[in-house]
């Protein structure tokens, strides 16, 4: 307490009621100066409530540096002059804006002062900032406010909602004094430590290779995640999800259960259709969901429509959770989960997975159309082949991308030519990329490398890998039962493919079909499909348009005029997510998507067949060709031959008419030519309906 109550000292010398009211802008907030107003509040006065982190404009206007704007200043909600940005609600300068932010902060310190609450309860400044003010200016030898600025907390202590900090701290009036001010501000926030210790998260059970297991997954009371999940999703199924944490279950964005785990660690079961890489856990029901509406709330990690398989609820989002998922979907509070649950009684034994135990090489090949996430579920994969050593990470892996004239030398080994000092050039045996890297892996047993190969079916597969084929499969390694070698053609020595290598691959299938993959290669891996994920666009609405569903109404037309290895991924319309009150972004963010992405696949799919690209794109349903990507017009034939040729061109004539196919450059910015995809009407509705 007396190093805390020296920064207090030092705080109020630095900035006495006397300064306020003559302080500047730059001495409000400032890039580097740390004695600003704002930056004391934020980062020097920690020990008093935090409120560090999060957007800077709980300021109401703040120093910006111009090369790193936060992108919501080309939002109408926000301004900037370059120098300082600030919300727009607060005025149309930064002079204007500041004089009014300083206005209030003298009206707090001012209310604090008469030990008045209402006025600082109604102030306009962001609910933190103004109550950590509260709290610095108020009379220490008779405090009457924590250093606790959110309800929440409070609400929690007092087992007692909706309740106002004014209204707190006047249940605490006569507790609180110069001594014991930091001990009970601890004691409030013990309260609400209970809840952080729930152990509260969100698991989806989305589309894909679950779908046809949900069934089994329920009957069996398991939580289940695949262990290749990346941005440390995995490691926290396994380590960080508690026996006894409470999991929100989603399906496609729907709660569906609240569960607790029963086990410890991971389970085993024999009876799993999913394969020994999905991962399991036991629950419980707690509840089931009474409502079967999409989650449509608050954007979180731990939310059904955040882009994660598996996120955690932090401290400061308890009171959202609540708000959000409990209430509605489980009819429970957070104080039901602390007090109103019975212990936990597990029936059965647990068989807890070591992880330890050594695990057979993977052989694994994701495939899909464009843009469903294949190289990016590759980069995410690296992690796990990375090690946090003396600070520098060591990677545990190689990256290679095959093409057509890639081959076994730069593969495995081959002779390559040098030159020494005086100009002489000899030849020497040199390993390839997949050798080296066995090497280490031999090397180094007690771990797991890997090698990923993007576009693995632009390769040669005979050319590359040669009689190694062979030896990448499993039960073929260097240690397992049925290992073999062989004597490599240049080098004359006698080369194994080690255990602990594992292979990844992704192939696009719009640059060369599944069936047409050599077929040595389709024996030796497993293959993953990797189609569009519309549940994670599905609910994203823009300007009246469902992310989702347009994207399912464009695959839905290119697999009934091509194929569905041609469809187009949720990859191109991710950009877009978080734009929904950002109509001027979100157009141009979908134009670009469009012009430079969508159209020419079209192109690339159809050979330029641009009467079908305008049926994918539904031009020949808009009534009005401004909103038509692709227009098309017909010219007498023999007219463009005159006009081009002269007479006597001696061409063909069989056509009358040809059509020519312009692109509508306007319409890819005009938000009807997007909603036209969707739900333009048939240019012939009028006799559909009479039934002509």
């Amino acid at each position: 307490m007396s190093e805390q109550k020296n920064e207090w000292d030092e705080f109020l010398l630095e900035w006495p009621k006397e300064k306020l009211k003559a302080m500047t802008l730059e001495q409000y907030s400032n890039i580097g100066d740390k004695n600003t107003f704002t930056y004391w509040l934020e980062h020097r006065l920690q020990d008093f409530g935090g409120i560090k982190g999060g957007s800077s404009y709980k300021f109401a206007i703040y120093r910006c540096n111009p090369d790193k704007l936060l992108k919501s200043t080309d939002s109408p909600k926000y301004e900037t002059d370059g120098t300082y940005a600030w919300e727009s609600k607060w005025g149309d300068s930064a002079d204007t804006v500041f004089s009014r932010v300083k206005q209030m902060i003298l009206e707090v310190v001012e209310a604090i002062s008469e030990n008045r609450l209402a006025p600082i309860e109604a102030s306009e400044l962001f609910t933190t900032v103004k109550w950590k003010i509260a709290f610095l200016y108020q009379s220490r030898a008779e405090p009457i406010l924590p250093c606790v600025f959110r309800k929440e907390i409070f609400e929690s202590y007092f087992k007692e909602k909706p309740l106002t900090i004014s209204q707190a701290a006047e249940k605490l009036k006569g507790t609180l004094n110069a001594e014991n001010l930091m001990s009970e501000s601890k004691n409030i926030f013990l309260a609400w430590a209970e809840l952080d210790e729930l152990g509260l998260w969100k698991l989806s059970h989305g589309e894909g290779p679950l779908s046809s297991h949900y069934q089994w997954l329920n009957q069996n009371k398991y939580l289940t995640l695949h262990a290749d999940t990346k941005k440390s999703q995995a490691e926290h199924f396994r380590t960080k999800l508690k026996r006894g944490d409470y999991v929100c279950l989603t399906h496609s964005g729907k709660p569906q259960m609240l569960v607790r785990v029963l086990s410890d660690g991971l389970v085993t079961d024999p009876t799993s259709p999913l394969g020994p890489k999905w991962l399991l856990r036991h629950y419980e029901v707690i509840s089931e969901s009474k409502s079967k509406k999409v989650y449509s709330g608050i954007k979180r990690a731990w939310s059904p429509n955040y882009n994660s398989t598996l996120g955690s609820v932090n401290t400061g989002d308890l009171s959202f959770f609540e708000e959000y998922l409990l209430q509605p979907y489980f009819n429970l509070s957070l104080s039901d989960l602390v007090d109103g649950v019975d212990p936990i009684e597990i029936s059965y034994q647990d068989v807890i997975v070591d992880e330890t135990d050594y695990r057979m090489a993977q052989n694994t090949i994701y495939f899909g159309p464009p843009g469903t996430g294949k190289t990016y579920l590759l980069q995410q994969l690296m992690e796990e082949y990375t090690t946090d050593t003396s600070g520098e990470p060591l990677e545990r892996f190689k990256m290679v991308t095959f093409h057509q004239s890639y081959g076994y030398e730069e593969f495995i080994e081959g002779m390559r030519a040098k030159t020494d000092n005086g100009g002489n050039i000899h030849y020497s045996v040199e390993p390839g990329l997949f050798k080296k890297l066995c090497k280490r892996a031999k090397a180094d047993p007690q771990q797991r490398y890997a090698l990923f190969v993007d576009e693995i079916n632009r390769g040669n597969i005979s050319k590359i890998l040669g009689e190694l084929i062979t030896l990448i499969e499993p039960d073929k390694r260097h240690g397992e039962n049925n290992q073999l070698s062989v004597v490599l053609p240049y080098s004359g020595k006698p080369f194994s493919v080690p255990s602990n290598l594992d292979i990844f691959g992704a192939m696009n299938t719009a640059d060369r079909s599944l069936t047409m993959l050599d077929t040595a290669l389709r024996r030796r891996f497993d293959f993953i499909e990797m189609p569009p994920q519309y549940s994670l666009l599905n609910g994203t609405v823009i300007n009246g348009i469902d992310l989702g569903h347009l994207l399912r109404v464009l695959n839905e037309r290119i697999e009934y005029l091509y194929d569905r290895e041609h469809c187009l991924g949720h990859a191109f319309f991710i950009p877009l997510l978080g734009l929904e009150n950002q109509p001027t972004q979100a157009l141009e963010a979908l134009s670009k998507v469009f012009k430079n992405k969508i159209l020419p696949l079209l192109e690339e799919y159809f050979y330029e067949d641009w009467g079908k690209i305008r049926l994918v794109l539904g031009d020949n349903q808009k009534p009005h060709e401004s909103h038509q990507f692709v227009l098309v017009s017909k010219t007498d034939a023999e007219t463009t031959r005159y006009n081009l040729f002269g007479s006597n061109h001696e061409l063909d004539e069989y056509d009358a008419e040809k059509p020519n196919f312009v692109i509508n450059a306007a319409a890819f910015d005009s938000w009807e030519s997007y909603q036209g995809i969707i739900k333009a009407p048939p240019s012939d509705s009028n006799k559909m309906e009479q039934g002509e």
